[in-house]
């Protein structure tokens, strides 16, 4: 696996459900 946690990509996980889909797509789609 590319990515282990999110919190290790320097994603927070008490954004709100939005702006985790935004960063998830940056995550997946470089």
């Amino acid at each position: 696996e590319k990515i282990a946690t999110l919190e290790e990509c320097g994603i927070s996980v008490a954004k709100s459900p939005a702006e985790m889909a935004q960063a998830l797509l940056r995550v997946y789609k470089p």
